[in-house]
């Protein structure tokens, strides 16, 4: 579904993700340091670092790293190229768009609907965007993607028409969903429950629970019980339906 939002209120309401924030310092400093450099650069000396820095833009390159990255290491290196960019030039960011969604989400067999948030930085006020995929709501910046139980993933692209000062600007914002469904295995000593998704994957660090009780599950998604639950329980992973106790082995 396609949909245009209506003219939005100053200033983003959501400082970019981390990782989105850091691509966009690493994009940068590839494309103006060289030009900032001027003269310096061109030396054989710095031919190595001129060129891992291409490399390391290059969205081949640069997308994987940023995946594997924690919120708060992403943060950091940001912070650290930032502070090392100001002591030989003034940082130049070029304007970016994200959309702040979750990495991936947890279904069973009714539809989810995610709420996504549109963050739109160094552009001037009064952007509007054009959704593909995701229905707008509010002042045009969020919107909510529906996913069907039967899907394997989600995605949404933002669209988004901007200007700085004279200059206009066409920017493109995509977020991509993995979906995962809960499949909960009992030990026979219904003590024991190994949460993991319908590919196999162990899921750790989610909540589940057990009847009335919440748990977090750990490495290898293990939950360990204090004593075995009652033959019936239902088991929610993330909230999400995802069977009952079985009966005495």
């Amino acid at each position: 579904m396609t949909a245009t939002g209506p003219r939005t209120p100053p200033g983003p309401a959501t400082a970019l993700p981390a990782h989105h924030r850091l691509g966009r310092i690493v994009r940068a400093l590839a494309r103006h340091l060289p030009g900032q450099m001027a003269g310096l650069l061109d030396h054989q000396r710095f031919a190595a670092g001129v060129e891992a820095l291409a490399r390391l833009a290059d969205p081949a390159h640069l997308d994987p790293a940023l995946a594997v990255l924690p919120d708060v290491e992403a943060d950091r290196l940001a912070d650290r190229l930032l502070e090392r960019w100001s002591r030989i030039a003034d940082p130049v960011l070029d304007p970016e768009a994200a959309l702040v969604a979750p990495a991936e989400i947890w279904i069973g067999r009714e539809p989810v609907r995610v709420a996504l948030e549109l963050v739109v930085d160094g552009a001037d006020p009064g952007w509007e965007a054009v959704w593909d995929g995701a229905t707008p709501s509010g002042d045009g910046a969020r919107a909510i993607l529906t996913v069907d139980p039967t899907a394997e993933s989600a995605a949404a692209r933002a669209h988004i028409r901007a200007r700085t000062g004279a200059i206009r600007l066409a920017l493109t914002a995509v977020a991509r969903i993995e979906v995962r469904r809960p499949a909960v295995t009992v030990r026979d000593d219904r003590r024991r429950l190994v949460v993991a998704d319908h590919r196999g994957r162990p899921a750790a660090g989610v909540t589940v629970r057990v009847g009335e009780t919440e748990h977090r599950s750990g490495p290898g998604g293990l939950v360990e019980l204090d004593e075995a639950p009652p033959t019936g329980a239902p088991l929610r992973v993330e909230g999400i339906f995802a069977g009952r106790i079985g009966d005495d082995p």
